[in-house]
């Protein structure tokens, strides 16, 4: 006497159709979506910050966090346009007045360059 088995006995010992079926829509689904960027939109970020600025130019935390992202971007002479009016406000607090001197000291040392 042959035992055979059948085919739905076989398919469960190595998962089930709707296993299968499932994992095929997600292969399809992985082709499909495209991989995040290695790095931030920085034009976008940008932008709003720059747009903060206009709306708010009295909160010196924007400027100072447009001046970060640009130097992230390796635009030195933007970060050095944004950050010097920052010092010759008369009411900026300490802690950012410091945080501004040492942006552009950064900026100015040769390794930055």
């Amino acid at each position: 006497m042959t035992l055979t088995t059948p085919s739905s006995v076989r398919t469960l010992s190595r998962g089930t159709p709707r296993d299968a079926y499932e994992t095929s829509k997600f292969r399809k689904f992985r082709r499909c979506v495209k991989p995040a960027p290695p790095c931030p939109p920085f034009a976008a970020a940008e932008q709003h910050l720059q747009k903060a600025v206009q709306l708010e130019p009295e909160n010196l935390a924007y400027i100072i966090a447009l001046a970060q992202l640009q130097l992230a971007k390796k635009d030195t002479e933007a970060a050095r346009r944004t950050l010097e009016p920052l010092l010759r406000f008369p009411n900026v607090e300490a802690q950012l007045r410091t945080r501004a001197e040492e942006m552009l000291q950064e900026i100015s040392s040769p390794s930055a360059r």
